[in-house]
């Protein structure tokens, strides 16, 4: 069985208009994985994204990555960095035609367009012609070209419609199924159930990581994240309490209807056996 590659954080320190973000900071993800990291705004949640990218170097510390084929970055808002004229050419910049060729090119642009459900644009299309959500996922898009073993995603939902942001996390849910590791920076509890762990930066440093549905539960690390428990984690725990026990598909109202529908049906089933 192949070893899943990985990316590591050693001892991160960075400091900022003296003031000290990453104190001695550590942290791995691994492919196929989906990392949160929740924490109140100006902690350093995008002074570490930057520095994993290799934006920025920190004072002390390294990023290491052990097998897979490089780091991709999409920034909050990533039309404020569109470059391409059309959205073939921002796709396909990353991807020099002379080592894969026009034809190749252009099939990795639009396979890279159907994996975040973008394959009804014209390849013509203007970037600045889309809307916030669909900017959002031709970011992505153009990161995904390249095919990188890691994400490292800035608040990549933070200024889109409550709609567009279940399309984004739908897709980003599909990448990690594909194998790609995720590190995802957000202030959203909401946000990080969707993930396979969460940690809280807090002071620098970790102060607690786990599985989401554990992290987002102990509300003394969410007091320092600044956030508060997800509703729809509150309510599966309510229900839980009651004696019944949902198997959530995924963390949208739609993904807590469809478990309500399925311990309905399984009940009704048990009932009449």
């Amino acid at each position: 069985m192949p070893v899943k590659p990985t990316l590591h954080f050693d001892q991160i320190t960075h400091t900022y208009a003296g003031r000290k973000l990453l104190d001695d900071f550590s942290m791995h993800i691994s492919g196929g994985e989906w990392f949160c990291l929740l924490g109140k705004s100006g902690v350093g949640k995008s002074t570490l994204a930057r520095i994993g990218a290799g934006l920025l170097a920190p004072d002390a510390g390294r990023v290491r990555r052990l097998g897979g084929d490089g780091i991709g970055y999409l920034a909050q808002s990533p039309g404020d960095i569109f470059i391409g004229a059309t959205i073939f050419e921002e796709i396909a910049f990353g991807l020099s035609s002379s080592d894969h060729g026009y034809t190749n090119v252009r099939e990795r642009v639009k396979q890279s367009l159907r994996l975040v459900g973008l394959s009804y644009l014209s390849l013509e299309t203007n970037p600045t012609a889309l809307s916030g959500g669909q900017q959002q996922l031709l970011g992505l898009a153009a990161v995904l070209s390249s095919q990188p073993s890691f994400l490292i995603l800035d608040e990549p939902t933070s200024m889109l419609d409550p709609q567009a942001q279940l399309t984004v996390l739908r897709v980003l849910r599909s990448v990690v199924e594909l194998g790609t590791g995720i590190l995802h920076i957000t202030h959203s509890a909401d946000e990080a159930l969707w993930a396979h762990r969460v940690g809280i930066l807090h002071q620098g440093k970790l102060a607690g990581v786990g599985r989401s549905s554990e992290v987002l539960s102990d509300t003394s690390l969410l007091d320092k994240a600044g956030a508060e428990q997800p509703e729809l984690l509150r309510f599966r725990q309510a229900l839980t309490h009651k004696g019944i026990h949902l198997d959530v598909p995924e963390w949208s109202v739609s993904g807590m209807y469809d478990a309500l529908l399925a311990y309905s049906s399984a009940s009704s089933f048990s009932e009449r056996v």
